[in-house]
């Protein structure tokens, strides 16, 4: 499944880079291992940035218009992957999900960035607008990649909750 990512920015001022969007980009999200499912957005610009510029994390907008197209895809995702989505009378203002794995990988600076512990929170930015705010302890190793992209793994239970989530912002 794809979504609009219409903002993106991911600060590591450890390792001195800042990755960002300046359009709207596709967010991939997607079944990786059975029950490992990622986000994941490709061909971001990189800046290097001095260290003390900016907090490190990971600050992502996802659009969830035209609504019944989002809501269509998002009922068709959950169907195809059997994601059992929970359903609330009230959904809740802000969503806080623990995930498996954050990183980035920058392959001008041979460099993957990554927390293997963090924390990812959701919550509505507009109308049709949702923000996603990971947090953790990033860490920096240097490894060869091929394109600098930002990837995100949740446990199957945490993406129900997170597509549940979107599409009752979306209602």
């Amino acid at each position: 499944m794809f979504l609009d990512c219409l903002k993106l920015k991911a600060a590591f001022p450890s390792a001195g880079y800042v990755l960002q969007t300046f359009e709207t980009t596709p967010l991939q999200w997607d079944c990786h291992h059975g029950t490992t499912f990622i986000l994941r957005v490709a061909n971001l610009d990189v800046t290097a940035i001095p260290e003390e510029t900016f907090e490190a994390g990971i600050s992502i907008e996802v659009g969830l218009s035209p609504r019944e197209k989002f809501i269509s895809q998002a009922e068709k995702f959950a169907a195809a992957q059997q994601l059992d989505l929970p359903l609330s009378a009230s959904p809740p203002s802000e969503l806080t999900e623990q995930l498996t794995l954050s990183a980035v990988h920058l392959p001008q600076a041979k460099l993957f960035i990554f927390a293997e512990v963090s924390q990812l929170k959701a919550r509505p930015a507009g109308k049709e607008v949702c923000e996603m705010k990971v947090t953790g302890n990033f860490k920096v190793r240097q490894i060869p990649c091929r394109e600098a992209d930002l990837v995100i793994h949740l446990e199957k239970p945490a993406a129900a909750r997170l597509l549940s989530f979107l599409m009752a912002q979306a209602r």
